[in-house]
């Protein structure tokens, strides 16, 4: 079942939704206005009234009358294909939340990616992905052009997490998935699903925050005013020229987008060196050296010595033209666009200008560079007896010393 600005409201204001929180009928979207527009009024009466207006309280003012210009912004000029509607905030508690999150995370998004690929191409073309983009949607990647420069959109949920009551604490199989899938909180469902243009998504957060919904307790509930979908499709529809939202745009090039790229680049060097090791011949002479396991790479370096390794790998490489140009065209340009992408996403991270930003980037780099994929492929590559691979070997370990010379932690880091 897809949520709509035709369903919603009863779906929120129903029993087997909030349970025991007394909703009350709907209100009109009118009288919700009119209520948010009088307390935000409040607000800056309260403030202008106050007589140290022109030193302490100048500040709050200025926050008032802001959030007052972006309401009047958000509910008159609501996105094409979007409706003001009433929604019924259910407030869960932390842990609940956290749960949902998680499993949205870990087992739901990249699949609806995928879905959306599979069953909406149209749609996520007419909003302005280019095909390339699409198809690596297909693949649960996040969506992206040929130079891997990351569209700016969010998968958002329509009747939110944070305040989905039932639906949020408990898990029942969604109609939208194969049978084989395990059965995921329902507001997780791809039902309640919609992919976003960044712009339209800040406005439908601005219209939740002005109206101080996460303040509420769990287990409070209360009516809201909400911008939601009123079309039966899980894509944003493309906006006119004249609206006030732009169109598709990019992440801006940060240490996010960085650290995204030098993820990717570790997962694609993952299977080329798997595809690379597999081939006839590669098998044979890497096969007895190349353990599979993070912790087997170690026992060979402490038990082994690979310059018989080298020798017959650079036989193999003379011998075997197709191999050797698998390695020039596939595996090698592979490690350097790692190597590369790992140096850039330190870079960024570690000249972050506020310094909590920057422990905070870094932390987030040192968690992707003590992951499972790149320690393996660390400890894989220093096997593999060529120079691109040493390279990328010797720019981890520069990287390792400058994470060692910061104190900076992960829970990989902490635990070697």
């Amino acid at each position: 079942m897809r949520i709509t600005a035709e369903n919603i409201t009863g779906i929120t204001g129903a029993a087997d939704f909030h349970g025991g929180i007394e909703a009350g009928p709907a209100p009109t979207v009118e009288a919700l206005i009119a209520d948010i527009r009088q307390r935000l009024y409040s607000q800056i009466e309260k403030a202008q009234a106050h007589p140290a207006v022109q030193t302490t309280h100048r500040r709050y003012l200025a926050r008032a009358k802001r959030k007052s210009d972006e309401f009047e912004a958000a509910v008159n000029n609501v996105p094409e294909g979007f409706k003001l509607t009433p929604v019924f905030y259910a407030k869960v508690s932390q842990e609940e939340n956290d749960s949902v999150t998680r499993e949205f995370g870990t087992r739901v998004r990249a699949g609806f990616l995928g879905f959306l690929a599979d069953h909406h191409r149209d749609d996520l073309l007419q909003l302005g992905f280019s095909v390339h983009a699409v198809e690596r949607m297909k693949r649960r990647l996040e969506p992206a052009d040929k130079d891997r420069r990351y569209y700016d959109v969010s998968v958002d949920h329509i009747i939110e997490h944070s305040g989905g009551g039932y639906w949020a604490q408990k898990q029942e199989m969604d109609p939208d998935r194969p049978p084989r899938h395990t059965p995921k909180f329902r507001v997780n469902h791809f039902g309640n699903l919609v992919l976003l243009p960044m712009e339209v998504h800040k406005a439908k957060n601005t219209l939740n925050a002005v109206q101080k919904i996460s303040a509420l307790n769990p287990g409070e509930g209360r009516w809201v005013l909400m911008i939601i979908p009123e079309c039966d499709t899980p894509v944003c529809p493309r906006q006119k020229a004249e609206s006030a939202y732009q169109g598709l745009g990019y992440l801006p090039e940060n240490a996010q987008t960085s650290l995204m790229r030098a993820a990717e680049s570790g997962r694609d060097l993952y299977t080329s060196l798997m595809n690379f090791r597999h081939q006839r011949g590669i098998a044979e002479v890497l096969g007895p050296y190349f353990p599979s396991s993070i912790k087997g790479v170690r026992a060979f370096h402490a038990a082994n010595d690979n310059r018989g390794l080298t020798e017959k790998f650079n036989n193999l490489m003379k011998d075997r033209n197709d191999l050797s140009h698998s390695l020039r065209h596939g595996l090698q340009p592979a490690i350097q666009q790692a190597k590369e992408s790992l140096k850039e996403a330190f870079a960024r991270a570690a000249n972050v200008s506020q310094s909590q930003k920057r422990q905070r980037s870094l932390k987030n780099f040192a968690a992707t560079f003590d992951s499972a994929t790149i320690s393996f492929l660390r400890s894989a590559l220093s096997i593999v007896p060529n120079q691109k691979a040493k390279d990328f070997c010797k720019t981890c370990r520069v990287i390792d010393k400058q994470l060692a010379k910061r104190k900076i932690s992960s829970p990989g880091r902490d635990r070697a």
